[in-house]
Protein backbone atom coordinates (compact mmCIF):
# COMPACT_ATOMS: atom_id res chain seq x y z
CA UNK A 1 0.00 0.00 0.00
CA UNK A 2 2.81 2.40 0.69
CA UNK A 3 4.50 1.67 -2.54
CA UNK A 4 1.34 2.31 -4.16
CA UNK A 5 1.00 5.62 -2.58
CA UNK A 6 4.47 7.04 -3.47
CA UNK A 7 4.05 6.04 -6.91
CA UNK A 8 1.01 7.84 -6.85
CA UNK A 9 2.13 11.09 -5.93
CA UNK A 10 2.15 13.93 -8.28
CA UNK A 11 5.57 13.48 -9.03
CA UNK A 12 5.87 10.49 -9.46
CA UNK A 13 2.47 10.08 -11.71
CA UNK A 14 4.31 12.85 -13.87
CA UNK A 15 7.89 10.93 -14.26
CA UNK A 16 5.74 7.98 -15.11
CA UNK A 17 3.84 9.59 -17.84
CA UNK A 18 7.80 11.22 -19.37
CA UNK A 19 8.62 7.82 -19.56
CA UNK A 20 5.36 6.25 -21.35
CA UNK A 21 5.41 9.77 -23.61
CA UNK A 22 9.01 8.68 -24.44
CA UNK A 23 8.14 4.93 -25.39
CA UNK A 24 5.43 6.29 -26.93
CA UNK A 25 7.24 8.10 -29.40
CA UNK A 26 10.05 6.22 -29.62
CA UNK A 27 7.57 3.20 -30.57
CA UNK A 28 5.67 5.50 -33.74
CA UNK A 29 9.41 6.32 -35.14
CA UNK A 30 10.28 2.58 -34.99
CA UNK A 31 7.12 2.07 -36.82
CA UNK A 32 7.46 4.27 -39.15
CA UNK A 33 10.94 3.06 -40.11
CA UNK A 34 8.98 -0.44 -40.38
CA UNK A 35 6.59 0.80 -42.50
CA UNK A 36 8.95 3.05 -44.42
CA UNK A 37 11.00 -0.58 -45.44
CA UNK A 38 7.78 -2.80 -45.55
CA UNK A 39 5.24 -0.34 -47.46
CA UNK A 40 3.02 -3.72 -48.42
CA UNK A 41 2.63 -4.66 -44.51
CA UNK A 42 -1.57 -4.24 -43.85
CA UNK A 43 -3.01 -3.93 -40.27
CA UNK A 44 -5.99 -1.04 -41.10
CA UNK A 45 -3.29 1.48 -39.82
CA UNK A 46 -5.13 4.70 -39.49
CA UNK A 47 -3.07 8.08 -38.50
CA UNK A 48 -6.16 10.14 -37.56
CA UNK A 49 -5.55 10.56 -33.86
CA UNK A 50 -7.87 8.88 -30.95
CA UNK A 51 -10.95 10.69 -29.81
CA UNK A 52 -11.36 9.96 -25.59
CA UNK A 53 -14.94 11.40 -24.87
CA UNK A 54 -16.46 11.68 -21.58
CA UNK A 55 -19.82 11.41 -20.18
CA UNK A 56 -19.85 13.09 -17.09
CA UNK A 57 -18.09 16.91 -16.26
CA UNK A 58 -16.09 15.28 -13.16
CA UNK A 59 -14.38 12.30 -15.39
CA UNK A 60 -14.16 15.02 -17.88
CA UNK A 61 -12.79 17.44 -15.45
CA UNK A 62 -10.23 15.08 -14.21
CA UNK A 63 -9.49 13.93 -17.73
CA UNK A 64 -8.52 18.14 -18.82
CA UNK A 65 -5.99 18.02 -15.47
CA UNK A 66 -4.43 14.94 -17.28
CA UNK A 67 -4.44 16.25 -20.68
CA UNK A 68 -2.67 19.82 -19.19
CA UNK A 69 0.06 17.58 -17.99
CA UNK A 70 0.91 15.63 -21.13
CA UNK A 71 0.72 18.74 -23.16
CA UNK A 72 3.61 20.21 -20.86
CA UNK A 73 5.79 17.07 -21.98
CA UNK A 74 5.21 17.24 -25.88
CA UNK A 75 1.74 15.52 -26.24
CA UNK A 76 -0.48 17.03 -29.08
CA UNK A 77 -4.02 17.47 -28.67
CA UNK A 78 -7.29 19.35 -28.82
CA UNK A 79 -10.10 19.83 -25.98
CA UNK A 80 -13.26 19.50 -27.60
CA UNK A 81 -16.55 20.35 -26.62
CA UNK A 82 -19.55 17.69 -26.73
CA UNK A 83 -20.51 19.49 -30.17
CA UNK A 84 -17.00 19.01 -31.29
CA UNK A 85 -16.63 15.88 -30.25
CA UNK A 86 -20.01 15.05 -32.73
CA UNK A 87 -18.37 16.35 -35.27
CA UNK A 88 -14.95 14.05 -34.92
CA UNK A 89 -17.35 11.49 -34.26
CA UNK A 90 -20.89 11.71 -35.64
CA UNK A 91 -21.99 8.11 -33.50
CA UNK A 92 -21.29 10.22 -30.53
CA UNK A 93 -25.01 12.11 -31.16
CA UNK A 94 -26.94 10.21 -29.44
CA UNK A 95 -25.05 10.67 -26.31
CA UNK A 96 -25.47 14.65 -27.13
CA UNK A 97 -28.61 14.62 -27.54
CA UNK A 98 -29.39 12.95 -23.99
CA UNK A 99 -27.02 15.26 -22.53
CA UNK A 100 -24.55 12.77 -21.45
CA UNK A 101 -21.70 14.09 -23.60
CA UNK A 102 -19.35 15.84 -21.26
CA UNK A 103 -16.41 16.65 -23.55
CA UNK A 104 -13.55 15.33 -25.02
CA UNK A 105 -9.71 15.06 -25.41
CA UNK A 106 -8.39 14.20 -28.92
CA UNK A 107 -5.03 13.16 -29.42
CA UNK A 108 -4.00 14.43 -32.94
CA UNK A 109 -0.73 12.22 -33.31
CA UNK A 110 -2.03 8.59 -32.24
CA UNK A 111 -2.46 5.98 -34.66
CA UNK A 112 -4.42 2.95 -34.64
CA UNK A 113 -4.36 -0.53 -36.13
CA UNK A 114 -4.71 -3.81 -36.15
CA UNK A 115 -1.97 -5.43 -33.75
CA UNK A 116 -2.71 -9.12 -34.51
CA UNK A 117 -2.67 -8.37 -38.52
CA UNK A 118 0.37 -6.23 -37.69
CA UNK A 119 2.22 -9.24 -35.75
CA UNK A 120 1.54 -11.59 -38.07
CA UNK A 121 2.84 -9.68 -41.42
CA UNK A 122 6.23 -8.90 -39.09
CA UNK A 123 6.62 -12.85 -38.29
CA UNK A 124 5.90 -13.43 -42.06
CA UNK A 125 8.60 -11.17 -43.03
CA UNK A 126 10.94 -11.97 -40.30
CA UNK A 127 11.19 -15.61 -41.37
CA UNK A 128 11.17 -15.34 -44.88
CA UNK A 129 13.26 -12.21 -45.31
CA UNK A 130 15.72 -12.89 -42.49
CA UNK A 131 15.77 -16.65 -41.43
CA UNK A 132 14.32 -16.38 -37.89
CA UNK A 133 12.82 -18.57 -36.13
CA UNK A 134 10.04 -18.29 -33.59
CA UNK A 135 9.46 -20.97 -30.73
CA UNK A 136 6.43 -21.54 -29.16
CA UNK A 137 4.99 -23.21 -25.86
CA UNK A 138 8.77 -23.60 -24.89
CA UNK A 139 10.17 -22.98 -21.57
CA UNK A 140 12.60 -20.14 -21.18
CA UNK A 141 15.69 -21.10 -18.52
CA UNK A 142 18.33 -18.61 -19.44
CA UNK A 143 18.05 -15.71 -21.68
CA UNK A 144 21.49 -16.24 -22.60
CA UNK A 145 21.82 -20.25 -23.91
CA UNK A 146 18.33 -21.41 -22.36
CA UNK A 147 20.84 -24.06 -20.25
CA UNK A 148 18.80 -25.61 -16.89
Amino acid sequence: MLSWTVNSSPEKTRENSEKVFAITSYSKKVLAEILAEEPDIKFDHKKNGILHFYRTPKKFDKALKEAEMYAEIGCKMQILTPEECVKKEPALVKLLDEKKLAGGVFYEDDETGDSVKFSRALERICREKYGVVFEYDVDVKNLLNNRR
